[in-house]
């Protein structure tokens, strides 16, 4: 080696170690991604992302359950969750975010117009299905679905 010439250094690599009490005021992707979206109409909502509470790959009764404990209403894609498997007033609530666009913004975007809608009480022990259009709450099987239109 020529005596001018020094020797390369190797890049410094750096980590972030966060901690599990940093992890906990990180909001999860989702909920950042609805709150954003949904602005002053999310200020009541207390948001969940069932992957980030290790549950990813529970069963639909095991998020059923988890909701009933800890009073949720269930929030899913129109794939998420059977919702036909759950008697309506038996738990908190499920709400399908269905339509022909599955794009989060657009999801967002209906799911606030539902919360600013003035019904959104209404989906307390019911199904409600939100599409662009339109929101049918179901709250037995023999009363006639509320719809709400948009």
């Amino acid at each position: 080696m020529d005596q001018t010439e020094r020797p390369r250094k190797k890049p410094e690599i750096n980590s972030l170690d966060i901690t599990n009490d940093e992890k906990q005021k990180e909001k999860p992707r989702i909920q950042q991604f609805f709150s954003s979206l949904l602005g002053d109409s999310s200020s009541a909502l207390n948001i969940e992302y069932i992957r980030d509470i290790g549950m990813a790959s529970a069963e639909d009764a095991d998020v059923i359950r988890y909701a009933k404990k800890e009073n949720r209403i269930v929030v899913t894609t129109e794939t998420g969750i059977n919702h036909k498997k759950f008697k309506i007033c038996t738990h908190p609530g499920i709400i399908v975010l269905g339509g022909k666009h599955r794009h989060e913004a657009i999801h967002a975007e209906v799911f606030q117009k539902f919360l600013l809608s003035g019904h959104r009480k209404e989906a307390h022990h019911a199904v409600t299905f939100l599409s662009q259009k339109e929101a049918r709450i179901k709250t037995g099987e023999t009363t006639p679905d509320t719809v709400i239109k948009f």
